[in-house]
């Protein structure tokens, strides 16, 4: 089987309504989907290819201290790299959201992730 666009359609619409006890487990069906499908995909091995740079990024913010780049594939490159370490986490996969967006409810961080960021899944 090969990348679906439409399973990972149905994958960004479940991680756009996901909350604290979904988001992880939604985000990491799509990362998963995208690993085992994505062979000799010249867009997937960009991405992966910046992920240590953009995942440096990430770790190397304070909270509430960010700002989307102004390139678009930059920004498409940071929203790879935040969903798959979003991903990986095995717990408390919201603190990344809430580093980024630094509300009190853990549900409004993952939703300011997914407003901002999602939409990158669904542009090319």
């Amino acid at each position: 089987m090969a990348l679906s666009s439409s399973l990972i359609q149905f994958f960004v619409n479940r991680i756009g309504n996901s909350d604290l006890h979904t988001f992880r487990s939604e985000v990491k069906q799509l990362m998963d989907h995208i690993h085992s499908e994505a062979k000799d995909n010249p867009i997937y091995d960009k991405y992966q290819a910046l992920l240590s740079h953009w995942t440096s990024y990430i770790q190397g913010l304070g909270r509430g201290r960010w700002m989307i780049p102004d390139n678009y594939d930059d920004s498409k490159a940071l929203a790879y790299a935040l969903y798959e370490l979003v991903g990986q986490q095995e717990a408390e996969a919201s603190g990344i959201a809430h580093k980024l967006f630094s509300s009190t409810n853990a549900n409004e961080s993952i939703l300011g992730l997914n407003r901002t960021f999602l939409p990158t899944w669904q542009r090319r």
